[in-house]
């Protein structure tokens, strides 16, 4: 899985835009980190994926997306792995 991770985390970082994705497991533990993302905030990325699960629970896990006038974050949930992708909304 560990080859598998990685090669996503790189080809992610190669879509126009992405500076930085994580990822992490059930327990919030980091998985993975790209970019200058502090691995720090792999729990809280997991917990909010986990409760926003929770708004519609026999639903497909939502996506959540957080953004401002120059970034945004999108963080799903599949599965045991939550990830969360970082990208620059300036051209």
């Amino acid at each position: 899985m560990e080859k598998n991770l990685e090669h996503l985390m790189d080809e992610l970082l190669t879509t126009p835009g992405v500076y930085g994705c994580v990822f992490g497991n059930q327990h919030g533990l980091c998985l993975g980190t790209k970019g200058p993302i502090n691995s720090n905030s792999t729990g809280v990325i997991c917990a909010i994926a986990k409760e926003a699960s929770k708004l519609e629970p026999n639903s497909k896990p939502p996506v959540v997306q957080f953004e401002n006038d120059t970034h945004s974050c999108t963080i799903q949930n599949l599965g045991n792995v939550t990830g969360a992708i970082f990208k620059s909304l300036q051209s």
